[in-house]
């Protein structure tokens, strides 16, 4: 017979403290459907719990299970385990593009991706690109960081194949535009 982590008998004081849950039926917890069985070992230990309650090892069981909880708890517990997609610091520079990096930066640029605290931009060129590398990272940076509370600590610029925006076209005939 496979021992059972059964708790400690009352007269049995050296022992550890008892899991509360010990009948937890978790060896098959991650299967579904028919696959969901109780294990060699879950049968041997409600066995075991039979032979040592008698009539009253259902009750026994049942009173020794984890208590319910409730369908917003574990949903919440479920959502805090998967991380978003699209995290909020991105979402936040997203929304600020203009005014932290000025309209003409914007116009060429585009933040693309936020991981592990660095911020990914997409430019629009490689000309642009090597601007915006050489020249004006240290002055980005700071505002982003200043922007997100911290939360970017690296900046990266990528060549995207995104084309820049047009123009509006300069009219025709000498004249300037009235406005």
């Amino acid at each position: 017979m496979i021992p059972c982590a059964m708790p400690p008998s009352p007269d049995n004081s050296a022992a550890a403290a008892p899991d509360p849950h010990w009948l937890r039926m978790k060896d098959c917890a991650d299967r579904t459907g028919w696959h969901r069985h109780l294990s060699h070992r879950e049968h041997q230990r409600l066995a075991t719990v039979g032979d040592w309650f008698g009539s009253l090892a259902t009750a026994e069981i049942l009173q020794r299970q984890p208590p319910a909880r409730a369908a917003a708890e574990v949903v919440e517990g479920a959502l805090a385990r998967l991380k978003p997609a699209f995290p909020a610091p991105l979402l936040l520079i997203q929304g600020q593009w203009a005014t932290l990096v000025g309209p003409e930066v914007a116009r060429q640029t585009r933040p693309a991706a936020f991981r592990d605290g660095q911020l990914f931009v997409e430019v629009a060129n490689a000309t642009w690109l090597y601007v915006l590398e050489t020249m004006h990272k240290p002055l980005i940076l700071k505002r982003l960081q200043a922007a997100s509370d911290g939360a970017i600590r690296d900046l990266r610029f990528l060549a995207g194949d995104r084309p820049a925006p047009s123009r509006p076209a300069a009219p025709r005939s000498g004249k300037k535009p009235t406005p």
